[in-house]
């Protein structure tokens, strides 16, 4: 800003008061509003540092009293320096949020003239200037405390001029004409300012006013384009601050933009999250009030579809219904608003199923800036129609600003040309059209964009924030200058109706794009904080496993359930899972999990117990036994929807009886005995391994395992070790392993050098490469190191530092298995590679202790085959993506996200690369990787350090994905059977009123497709039941539902539970349900019961 502006700034103060007098006292914030102070309150002088501890808050207070006259043209201000980020209070009451962007505020004259009052200001770090910019001798200092009346017209002269300056700016060089015409209006009303004041007379700012407004309309002026401009605060729930400061900072931000609210009757506002909500309903009710009085006025926007801003890349399909059924549920039952965008401008790629599941709760428009991040490709439009996998659309919009301005737009005239030259220039370049995975289909074609809507999304963000007074002053005079498009202070719902409304009125088509929406950046979220990613997905399949219990036999209430979804919902934030916070949030997360875990675990188990007691007729005999302590029973439930054929592990330690003299294990009452061996996992705790044949779908089994002496059955010590091979005297393929599906060789160092498929007589690896290799890369990007994988990682291998330490071979009656232990610098890695008698399946079960930094860890497989692409299990379905290389859209996918399964198959035979926590993938040609573990420094140091336990798998197969195993054997690793001791057993469980635990819930009779859900409605006596079709064809379904759930009439609803206008044919007959489902649909079916 120049001297002139400045100084006609300062002459807009017709009075100015310091507040000098303040006291000050520190407190340790330790919990969500929970202080604990550290001593009394103290006079201070200001300027006055204060602590930057990160647990430390300051306050300050200060009594004031405010003058007795208000005229109409002045306004009162406060203006702080107060250094961190801080919230104003008077008398109590929140009033506004400071920061290094909002130091001045208006303060209602009418509400507070001549009044005595106590100010109060919280203070607490900065962590956006201290730990993200990381500003060299930045100091938290409270240097200003001043109480201000404005002339109402000089303050609008000043930002007539301030407009004008920044218009002119932009024009100068570009156009000339056009800067010339805005140079001269600067320039005479510069000079009709220096000639009042050269009189020594009272600066008349009204009729400078009237001179500029008279001299902007004699212009003539056309543009095109028309902007609608959100403001909002993009806060993240955590990310360089726990969730306690999140709480803090949204009652900062929505304080702010109440203010703004109350002083410009233009200006509206928008806020996703209805956590956030949450916590100022719980934290802050007299705010939460304020804001439900602004939604009713229309001028806050309560928007964005989900819970929160969630990752969608990593969450399982039924968090993403979750999230919207939570969220808009949420909106509704407070705000009795129906939100109907989907709001992530900040979220790190968007699942090719999103369209369908928005569709399906109701949600009808995207926006998302975060794909304009793209490192290597120019996402080609603007406005779209974003199609899903199964041929779902919904109309979005990615906003096309220059970084960092994405969604936290500054507001100066500058930006608003920039939007505008944006667009120019899309229209004139060219565009690769292509297909992935069809490399006919490349061509060129001209761009089109056919719309000028444009947005633009601005108020400070990421750490909260939001719109500052300026901003709002600047869009008012854009609104009317030349030369600039035309400024609306709009909300996302009514800019997509509206647009949409024009596309269907003036028969617009705009263009398509079909699959996912790649984030080609932020590689690194698919794996950084790997304990994170997993628990996220433990914790998805047992909230499933809770509430199919829970619903039969109703041990809880849905509240409690509905508590526990949304505090793992909260954890899926596009800062949390990714694995992108500081160590302090995981340290909450673990915090939290642990107790939703336990949670969970307690109403599994409950419910479990009360389906056991459901019993009329008990076993003495058994019930003897029990007593005699050589007998232990446990309750084994398949919680999937289908047939298995399953291992149970049990610690040995849970068992009572004395096993080392030799049990027998049966299923009860069948007394049918099963294969069993006893084994030491990595970890070295003593399990007993039981496999299990044909367990029905959501039914359990009641094994039996009895001490019956040396004479009668195996001993404790039954698994014997077969060889051990020193490291340095190990041939290539001396070591191997062997069952009816494969023959395992290994090298010297423990790598495989063939795996071959016994029974489709073909050799897995190519010949001369080594598969299961442990691969080490230098991984340090410039920035966003837990961000961020670079492009040229695989140049960066770190070589012959990996060390075979020890090499075992052991088999039993279940498995035959590889016991190796290798160093890597001061980390040690052990696998178990288990081939399983009745299982075609190589597992990989791995232990690591990492202890290294900025290494990145992939485990490779250079297979037997080629394909020129790989499929790939997302959310609710699958996609394909390209192996080659030959595009720069191709190239830029050098790390992709999945879910459980990466398959690579040509004709006839292919190859699937399971999980049971990773998400990070990476084949291209024939080998495939996946990524284990990355140990970024920033932002928190320990990342990735420590212990990891987890497994991948290899299987092979013939034929088509479709008719392989792959997506059996991915749930086969993913969920567990649940278990559970008990202390005694009935041969009868359930009668007429009760369903037998024994028996399937529902067993599908004919089809593929998989339940995902299985809960009580969310209103009315009725089950909900939710399928999806993953591999890509058409689907019939025939289910027989238990005689339990007395049905008196079936109906297709959406993901909201709402009935859908056209109902699919839905056939019930005597409890047995048929219906169709089409390629990758998402079917909800509502069972209402009599």
């Amino acid at each position: 800003m120049n001297g002139f502006l400045l100084e006609v700034k300062e002459n807009t103060i017709i009075e100015s008061q310091k507040i000098s007098s303040w006291q000050k006292i520190e407190a340790e914030y330790k919990d969500i509003l929970s202080y604990k102070y550290l001593n009394n309150w103290e006079e201070i002088e200001l300027p006055a540092e204060w602590s930057e501890a990160e647990q430390l808050t300051t306050f300050f207070k200060s009594d004031f009293a405010f003058p007795a006259d208000n005229q109409e043209n002045m306004i009162w201000k406060f203006d702080f320096e107060t250094g961190g980020e801080a919230l104003l209070s008077i008398n109590g009451e929140i009033v506004h949020g400071l920061d290094r962007n909002h130091k001045e505020m208006i303060i209602d004259s009418n509400q507070y003239a001549g009044q005595e009052v106590e100010l109060v200001i919280e203070a607490a770090l900065d962590r956006i200037n201290k730990i993200y910019l990381e500003i060299e001798g930045y100091k938290h200092s409270f240097s200003r405390a001043e109480f201000k009346i404005v002339d109402r017209e000089g303050k609008s002269f000043y930002y007539n001029l301030l407009s004008l300056f920044e218009l002119k700016n932009e024009l100068q060089g570009i156009e000339k004409e056009k800067y010339k015409k805005i140079e001269v209006i600067y320039q005479k009303l510069k000079e009709m300012y220096y000639n009042q004041k050269r009189k020594n007379a009272k600066i008349d700012f009204k009729f400078l006013n009237k001179v500029y407004h008279s001299e902007i309309e004699k212009i003539e002026s056309e543009n095109n384009y028309k902007i609608a401009c959100f403001g909002h605060a993009h806060i993240d729930l955590a990310w360089l601050w726990q969730f306690k400061e999140t709480v803090r900072k949204s009652a900062r931000s929505f304080s702010t933009a109440l203010n703004l609210l109350k002083a410009y009757p233009e200006f509206k506002f928008i806020q996703s999250q209805p956590k956030l909500y949450q916590y100022m309903e719980e934290c802050f009710p007299e705010l939460f009030a304020r804001i439900k009085e602004e939604v009713k006025e229309n001028n806050w926007q309560v928007e964005g579809g989900m819970w929160v801003e969630a990752d969608t890349n990593l969450i399982s399909g039924e968090s993403l219904v979750r999230q919207f059924l939570y969220g808009k549920k949420y909106i509704k039952d407070h705000f009795g608003e129906d939100s109907k965008v989907l709001w992530l401008p900040d979220v790190f790629g968007y699942t090719a199923s999103l369209p369908q599941i928005m569709k399906k709760a109701e949600v009808d428009y995207f926006m998302t800036s975060k794909i304009s991040w793209n490192d290597t490709n120019d996402f080609p439009y603007s406005i779209f129609n974003w199609v899903g996998i199964d041929g779902s659309e919904v109309l979005t919009h990615v906003p096309r600003v220059i970084l960092p301005y994405t969604y936290n737009g500054e507001v100066d005239a500058a930006k608003i040309k920039e939007i505008e030259n944006n667009y120019e220039e899309q229209k004139k370049e060219n565009v690769f059209d292509y297909k992935f995975g069809d490399s006919s289909n490349y061509f060129k074609k001209d761009r089109v964009i056919p719309d000028n809507n444009l947005i633009y999304i601005y108020g400070y963000g990421d750490g909260g924030g939001g719109v500052t007074e300026e901003f709002i002053e600047k869009l008012k005079r854009f609104k009317e200058l030349p030369y600039l498009a035309d400024i609306d202070f709009s909300q996302p719902r009514e800019y997509f109706k509206r647009i949409d409304q024009e596309r269907k009125e003036n028969n617009i088509s705009y263009p398509d794009w079909r699959g996912e929406l790649y984030l080609e950046y932020h590689r690194g979220t698919y794996t950084s904080q790997a304990e994170i990613k997993l628990k996220n997905r433990r914790l998805e399949e047992k909230l499933k496993k809770a509430e199919i219990l829970n619903t039969i036999y109703q041990i809880t209430d849905q509240k409690t359930l509905e508590k526990l979804w949304q505090d793992v919902l909260s954890n899926q934030f596009h800062d949390i899972l990714p694995g992108t916070s500081i160590k302090e949030v995981y340290q909450d997360v673990n915090q939290v999990y642990k107790k939703v875990e336990q949670e969970l675990n307690q109403i599994i188990n409950d419910n479990l117990e009360q389906a056991l007691s459901l019993n009329k007729n008990s076993s003495d005999a058994d019930q003897k036994t029990l007593d005699n302590n050589q007998v232990d029973y446990f309750v084994v439930w398949n919680s999937l929807g289908r047939q298995r054929n399953s291992y149970l592990e049990i610690e040995c330690s849970q068992l009572n009886i004395d096993f080392e003299a030799g049990i027998r294990v049966q299923s009860w009452p069948e007394a049918e005995d099963l294969k069993f061996c006893f084994k030491k996992d990595l970890s070295s705790k003593e399990m007993l391994k039981i496999y299990l044949d044909k367990i029905s779908g959501l039914s359990a089994k009641i094994i039996k395992i009895e001490a019956v002496g040396k004479n009668n059955s195996k001993e404790f010590k039954s698994s014997y070790m077969k060889k051990n091979y020193i490291p340095n005297q190990l041939q290539e393929k001396s070591a191997q392993i062997e069952n009816q599906y494969y023959r395992l060789q290994f090298d010297s160092q423990g790598r495989i050098s063939s795996i071959y498929d016994k029974k489709l007589e073909r050799e897995l690896i190519e010949s001369g490469e080594k598969a299961n290799q442990l691969q080490f890369f230098v991984d340090q990007p410039p920035r966003y190191d837990a961000w961020e994988i670079e492009a040229d990682f695989a140049e960066k291998e770190i070589k012959n530092e990996l060390n075979l330490e020890t090499l075992t071979v052991a088999e039993d009656d279940l498995e035959k298995r590889a016991i190796i232990s290798w160093t890597f610098r001061d980390s040690t890695i052990k696998q178990e590679i288990i081939l399983l008698t009745d299982k075609k399946r190589i597992d990989f079960k791995s232990s690591l202790d990492w202890q290294e930094r900025e290494i990145l860890v992939k485990t490779a497989f250079p297979v037997n085959l080629l394909s020129e692409q790989a499929s790939y299990e997302i959310a609710f379905g699958q996609i394909n993506r390209p192996t080659t290389s030959n595009t720069d859209y191709e190239k830029a996918q050098f790390e992709v996200p999945a879910h459980r399964w990466a398959d690579l198959s040509e004709s006839g035979f292919g190859v699937s690369l399971l999980n049971d926590s990773k998400y990070g993938y990476d084949i291209k040609n024939n080998l495939m990787r996946l990524t284990l573990l990355k140990s970024s420094n920033y932002p928190d140091p320990t990342a990735d350090a420590g212990k990891h336990n987890f497994i991948y798998s290899l299987y092979s197969h013939s034929g088509s994905l479709r008719k392989s195993r792959t997506l059996n054997e991915a749930e086969n690793i993913n969920e567990k059977l649940v278990s559970k001791k008990i202390k005694s057993v009935r041969k009868y469980m359930g009668d007429e009123t009760t369903h037998n635990l024994l028996n399937s819930i529902l067993e599908f009779k004919k089809g593929k497709s998989r339940l995902t859900a299985l809960k009580k409605a969310e209103k009315d006596k009725a089950v909900i039941l939710r399928f999806y079709e993953p591999y890509g064809g058409r689907d019939r379904i025939k289910i027989k539902i238990a005689d339990y759930f007395k049905i008196e009439k079936v109906a297709e609803v959406n993901l909201l539970e709402n009935p859908v206008e056209k109902q699919s044919e839905i056939k019930l007959d005597n409890n047995l349900l048929s219906f169709e489902l089409s390629k990758f649909e998402i079917k909800t079916i509502k069972l209402y019961l009599k």
